[in-house]
């Protein structure tokens, strides 16, 4: 038999005897992946491990993901028991009866909202997942006045909101003052640019709710004072050897909560996630809320650039394998099939034919429908300022990591405005989380990339359904190796997000340059 204890607030361990040996290693074998950095470490005589476990050779693991053990053990019929302790920490009650509303009474939970935020404070911890302009920022609210209502049961009294960008600070200030948190409770922001040299203060006449972004946190976390309950909005940042990730889960507390409209694809990824802070409690899918009218449907429209004229970035001159060993042959050839990639996506992001007629597309779209708004996403600065310098357009706009946040909220706020007819050109990393845009028609994909989770939440600026019934996706993709690698990868992204399917639901239209 197999047994589940307590190690720490993050850590738990499996202990077994030797005639459960097996068993053991059947279980730490069905928690295994290959070890991509192996492939390179190959290379420079470094000796790694060619896979990657969730388990350590001792049973040790990150506490948040013994339900998913648990049920590997019934599956594979491995018999196992859980300390009492353990059963405590992984499902930490907050002792609620009745949900509340916020205090504003004009917002009232949807459907969904209520059932996500019933799963939250049902278990205590753990992930949930919603799609981006589904309303996360209510839920959130109402798991911070429920838990503080609550304070005669849990002692719980300081929450820590943590967002990845100073944008999100502000935004999500805002939002838990409209919903009227603020006449409650004590609510501070915290970002590495309006930082309370002092540190953060606890007003012991209030609850507290201190909002922060990741670099505040990186910064400066240690002047945050005792923490309570820790919610991570866009969890799927919280990736495996991220400095914020680490920080996060050294923190000795069971109340861990996260929320985010897609987890990345990588499963050591998935695996830190639900180690620090539990299992999937619930996922409410896109095409649920647009078949409600919740959420605008999405049309795609692929335009492929075919180069008459193509660059070769995986060729290899011969004289550069001249007097080189075997070994140092298969590592060169390795180092430069790496920076491929890097190349063609620099190559094509300043190919000034192509965007030229991509920026035509996009405006010809605004003037034909004036109250409209486009959003165009790019990856590196290079890149946009090009795209912004061949747009011709009177209300055009630009944002990247440089641009200050109040110029961003003014972007945003004339993005919002009814009459519409603005293009905005933003980085991808910069302009695609969490940011409440609630008038974009169009958003076009400049980006050489597959992330899901960048992508999703790229489309996600213009989900949110105001007067529109549809979202239209422009994806540019060009006739190069990993540009149409790509593409198809988002298709089945589509087809899996939205339902729709490449040939039926949409097709390519080909531009020749």
């Amino acid at each position: 038999m197999l047994y589940f204890q307590y190690s720490s607030l993050t850590k738990a361990k499996i202990s077994f005897d030797e005639e459960s040996r097996r068993d053991f290693d059947f279980l730490r074998e069905s928690f295994k992946t290959e070890n991509v950095a192996s492939k390179f470490m190959k290379f420079t005589r470094y000796s790694v491990n060619p896979f990657t476990y969730a388990i350590s050779p001792l049973g040790s693991y990150n506490i948040g993901i013994t339900d998913e053990l648990c049920k590997k053990c019934d599956d594979l019929r491995i018999d196992y028991k859980i300390e009492d302790e353990l059963l405590k920490l992984i499902k930490p009650s907050l002792n609620i009866k009745t949900l509340l509303d916020v205090p504003n009474q004009e917002f009232q939970y949807r459907w969904y909202q209520r059932q996500l935020l019933e799963s939250l404070l049902e278990n205590g911890r753990g992930v949930i997942i919603s799609p981006t302009r589904s309303g996360k920022s209510l839920i959130l609210a109402g798991l911070c006045h429920n838990i503080f209502q609550s304070y005669v049961q849990n002692k719980l009294q300081n929450i820590l909101l943590l967002v990845p960008n100073i944008n999100l600070v502000f935004q999500m200030y805002e939002d838990m003052c409209e919903y009227g948190l603020g006449e409650f409770y004590n609510i501070q922001m915290f970002t590495a640019k309006t930082m309370n040299k002092k540190g953060a203060k606890i007003n012991v006449e209030k609850f507290n709710i201190y909002i922060a972004n990741s670099q505040y946190l990186l910064l400066h976390g240690d002047e945050l004072p005792f923490i309570d309950v820790i919610i991570v909005d866009e969890v799927h940042q919280m990736t495996k050897g991220s400095e914020i990730s680490k920080i996060v889960k050294g923190v000795k507390i069971s109340h861990k909560f996260g929320c985010t409209g897609t987890l990345p694809k990588n499963i050591v990824d998935k695996w830190n996630i639900a180690g620090t802070f539990g299992p999937v409690l619930d996922e409410i899918e896109i095409q649920t809320l647009q078949d409600e009218g919740i959420l605008a449907n999405v049309k795609v429209f692929p335009i492929k650039f075919n180069h008459s004229k193509k660059e070769n970035f995986k060729y290899i001159d011969p004289e550069l394998l001249e007097g080189l060993t075997k070994e140092e042959k298969e590592i060169k050839k390795f180092e430069i099939s790496q920076r491929a990639y890097q190349k063609e996506s620099m190559y094509l992001g300043v190919c000034e034919e192509a965007n030229k007629k991509a920026v035509s597309v996009c405006k010809k779209l605004i003037l034909e429908h004036k109250n409209w708004n486009a959003l165009i996403l790019f990856d590196f600065t290079e890149q946009g300022q090009q795209l912004y310098r061949l747009l011709d357009f009177e209300n055009k706009h630009y944002v990247d990591g440089s641009v200050d946040v109040l110029d961003r909220k003014d972007v945003i706020e004339q993005m919002n405005a009814p009459e519409g007819g603005h293009i905005t050109i933003a980085q991808s990393k910069t302009f695609s989380t969490g940011l409440t845009i609630k008038n974009i028609e169009v958003v076009c994909i400049m980006t050489n990339q597959s992330s899901p989770t960048k992508i999703i939440q790229s489309i996600g600026r213009g989900l949110r359904k105001v007067e529109k019934n549809t979202l239209i996706v422009i994806d540019f993709f060009h006739n190069y190796a990993y540009s149409e690698k790509h593409f198809f990868e988002r298709a089945e992204l589509y087809k899996k997000c939205y339902g729709l399917s490449l040939g039926s639901d949409y097709t390519i239209k080909m531009v020749q340059l």
